[in-house]
């Protein structure tokens, strides 16, 4: 229901001189749970005499072991025509671990899978976003009902499979 941490300067730091509460915390923001190992710094009760153990530091070279990418998606998107402009909004974010560079937005008549434009957007670094909004993009036709959009970046992406959407306009 409540309850405090206690980190360095506290009257648990006296105890001890290593840091196993501050480690124990530090490793659960990494997402590791508690361990059932008494000697571990990730078993639920502490000790003076716990320390980091083999299974921790494997499982963290594992996690740095992964190529750095990013991840750039459409997190949102409103689209409308009148006639043959388009209007429309769209989010882009980068979930990954590196920034997206020389993005572009290619924009695709659906129904034909055929390219009709494309905007650059700016570099998006890990854990931030940008908004385009354009008025009276020129389609080709009026008669385009389905419109597609792709990100496109030079840089690597973890998941290439989120950086499309398509909409009915």
């Amino acid at each position: 229901i409540s309850g405090e941490i206690y980190l360095y300067g506290s009257a648990y730091k006296k105890d001890c001189d290593y840091p196993v509460l501050e480690l124990h915390e530090l490793l659960h923001v990494f997402g590791f749970d508690h361990l059932n190992d008494t000697e571990s710094v990730l078993y639920p009760f502490l000790s003076c005499d716990q320390r980091i153990n083999e299974l921790i530091t494997s499982k963290i070279a594992k996690l740095y072991s992964i190529e750095p990418k990013a991840d750039i998606f459409i997190e949102s998107l409103t689209a409308t025509k009148g006639g043959i402009y388009l209007d429309f909004e769209m989010k882009a974010s980068n979930r990954g671990l590196i920034d997206s560079k020389d993005i572009f937005l290619d924009i695709y008549n659906a129904d034909k899978n055929q390219k009709i434009g494309n905007l650059s957007l700016s570099t998006i670094s890990p854990g931030e976003s940008t908004t385009l909004k354009i008025k009276n993009f020129a389609l080709p036709s009026s008669k385009i009902n389905s419109i597609k959009f792709v990100l496109v970046s030079s840089t690597p992406d973890y998941f290439y499979e989120n950086n499309e959407v398509s909409a009915s306009i």
